[in-house]
């Protein structure tokens, strides 16, 4: 049970800092979105770990430091995401005053593998929003879309091959 506990440990470990690294299959990065689960995992088996602790046993000693070194990474990469200060501070609502004019929107997640540049040009040229967001665009996408380019006075450009959007 305790080899148990240590393998678990040090896999719960590489699952809260390898997608730190610059690796981008989607193996690795997927762990990037569990933070939360992972650390409520790792709470569980170190809550846990107390159970089986012996005197002089360091391989629980291990894990359960293991354990907690790989928490407070976790905490300390979803913390600033917490919004901590909206619970502490009561704030008023805020009323806003609006100068009535609309604002229109076109985003799109095009698919890399997709290749009907067409279909999403023929929309933005009969809808002719005020911005255009696409998400998982490669250079393919790039190209195709630069015949839009004109219709927009500002364009900022981020083609990645890797799917992520």
């Amino acid at each position: 049970m305790t080899t148990t506990l240590l393998l678990l440990s040090f896999l719960l470990l590489l699952m809260s800092v390898l997608p730190s690294f610059r690796i981008t299959h989607w193996s690795v990065q997927v762990f990037d979105y569990i933070r939360i689960q992972v650390l409520f995992i790792q709470l569980v088996v170190l809550v846990g770990s107390f159970f089986l602790y012996r005197e002089g046993d360091m391989t629980i000693y291990v894990a359960q430091i293991v354990l907690f070194i790989s928490m407070v990474y976790q905490l300390f990469i979803i913390l600033p995401y917490v919004p901590i200060r909206s619970w502490l501070k009561k704030t008023e609502p805020t009323s806003f005053e609006t100068s009535g004019k609309e604002l229109s929107i076109v985003s799109s997640n095009v698919l890399q593998k997709n290749d009907e540049y067409h279909k999403l040009i023929d929309l933005v040229k009969n809808i002719q929003p005020d911005n255009l967001l696409t998400t998982e665009t490669n250079k393919e996408w790039e190209n195709a879309l630069k015949v839009l380019e004109d219709n927009f006075s500002f364009n900022h450009k981020i083609a990645l091959e890797n799917r992520y959007g």
